[in-house]
């Protein structure tokens, strides 16, 4: 699966004049994840929310498609956080 680009989810947040936003998608298999802050201390906190939901996943504890399916999601490669946020 590819990287979720952070440039969606920069666009994510102008457009909704959000703070911070989260992107996850999913296929049966994988997923990809990004995180946006506007700020570098609103991108370090988005990215710290984003890991507390992909360990979620990863325990098993959160599941994307609402039941079991049987199969383990690959958390190879699944996040591309970067630091974007201004000073």
């Amino acid at each position: 699966m590819k990287q979720v680009p952070i440039t969606i989810a920069q666009m994510i947040a102008e457009e909704l004049h959000a703070r911070g936003v989260v992107v996850l998608a999913f296929t049966p298999v994988a997923f990809s994840s990004v995180s946006y802050g506007a700020t570098r201390r609103e991108c370090r906190q988005m990215r710290q929310f984003l890991d507390r939901i992909v360990r979620m996943l990863a325990d098993g504890s959160l599941e994307p498609w609402g039941e079991p399916q049987g199969q383990v999601i690959s958390l190879e490669s699944s996040t591309n956080v970067q630091e974007e946020g201004n000073a």
